[in-house]
């Protein structure tokens, strides 16, 4: 996943289809006071967010996973690791 260089925060809308599907967090030293959202917007598989190498959520370095129609995310960064601000499930 890159973020825009203009600035601008992002929306993912996910769709799953026959596999699962893991999105990579960049870079959070490279995306302080950026936030981006992550929606899962049908059922079946999973969606995992994942922190690049070295980077963490939350002090984890484990996914974030969302396993359910609407499951949501909404994370932003300090730029020494990112931070859920919103969750739904």
């Amino acid at each position: 996943m890159t973020l825009p260089s203009d600035g601008h925060s992002l929306i993912y809308l996910v769709s799953v289809g026959q596999r699962d599907v893991a999105i990579t967090l960049p870079q959070a030293s490279t995306s302080i006071g950026r936030s981006l959202t992550v929606t899962r917007v049908d059922n079946g598989h999973q969606v995992r967010i994942v922190p690049v190498a070295g980077d963490m959520v939350e002090g984890n370095r484990v996914p974030l996973v969302m396993d359910d129609k609407y499951d949501s995310y909404t994370l932003v960064t300090d730029g020494t690791q990112w931070v859920v601000l919103s969750k739904r499930d």
